[in-house]
């Protein structure tokens, strides 16, 4: 007895309680059926209520998996479109008709997640989780499954910053879709609101509907393929004594939260560039 009474003397007395209170805790339960009842259902609501944060958490992280391998899907299939490639040998008759050809791919895609995004400066950058070990180079263009983000400004080895569309310096080679249209100029953004930005450029003779016409990159540039739809123009005028129309296109991607990208892979961006500096040399 004086063994087992300086055993609990040397236990720290909180333990000791807590000890206690357990026992008699289970006491009660296994010996009162009302008692019992009652702390068996709150202990079941209680494992349910961790239970369902415990699922909730977990498909939080399997929804995450599934975003991130949707990215890559997207981005291997939108590399296989046909005006992602070039046509690389064609044979004709004698009347001139296409026979046969083969295809090249031109543009690729590296998917992307964005870690860091400003929309509230003039000028702004986003970062993604992507850099040279990964191919990516100076002058890239960035997509998303909406509309396009922006070019590569810096490079390291695992990360880049891109000089966002919302940037007062940006300019993005856009049409008006549709083959009795087709008439371009340049999206520029005003530094006013992330959603919007203005198509400018467009001579006022060209007719423009307003919430109806849909507004796309022309693949003018080794940054962006044609044809990625961008938004929609939102409004249109011509102000007094202007040639060309006023227009504000509202942005397909949601530049707030912008979570993932695909940043475009243009295999012939080399060679266009040199051709193009070579012109300019002769001029």
């Amino acid at each position: 007895m004086n063994t087992f009474l300086q055993i609990l003397n040397r236990v720290s007395p909180r333990i000791l309680f807590l000890a206690l209170l357990a026992v008699s805790l289970f006491l009660i339960v296994q010996n009162n059926e009302a008692q019992g009842r009652i702390f068996w259902n709150s202990a079941g609501r209680i494992t349910g209520f961790f239970g369902s944060g415990a699922n909730a958490i977990r498909s939080y992280f399997n929804l995450r998996r599934e975003n991130e391998k949707l990215q890559h899907e997207i981005s291997v299939l939108r590399g296989q479109l046909a005006k992602d490639q070039y046509n690389n040998k064609v044979t004709t008759d004698t009347l001139q008709r296409v026979i046969d050809s083969n295809h090249i791919q031109i543009f690729r895609y590296i998917e992307a997640t964005v870690v860091n995004n400003s929309v509230d400066k003039s000028k702004n950058y986003l970062t993604l989780n992507r850099g040279s070990r990964h191919g990516v180079r100076l002058n890239m263009g960035v997509i998303t499954t909406n509309g396009v983000l922006g070019v590569v400004r810096y490079v390291s080895d695992h990360y880049c910053v891109v000089m966002s569309v919302l940037h007062t310096d940006s300019r993005v080679s856009a049409q008006i879709r549709g083959e009795d249209k087709g008439f371009y100029g340049s999206l520029v953004w005003n530094g006013k609101d992330p959603r919007f930005m203005q198509l400018v450029d467009i001579p006022k003779h060209n007719k423009i509907s307003s919430k109806d016409d849909v507004v796309e990159t022309t693949g003018f540039s080794t940054y962006y393929p044609p044809g990625v739809a961008i938004g929609k123009v939102f409004y249109h005028s011509i102000p007094p004594g202007s040639s060309n129309h006023l227009i504000q296109v509202k942005l397909y991607t949601n530049m707030t939260n912008v979570r993932y990208a695909q940043i475009v892979v243009n295999e012939h961006a080399d060679e266009i560039n040199q051709l193009e500096a070579r012109a300019k040399n002769e001029r």
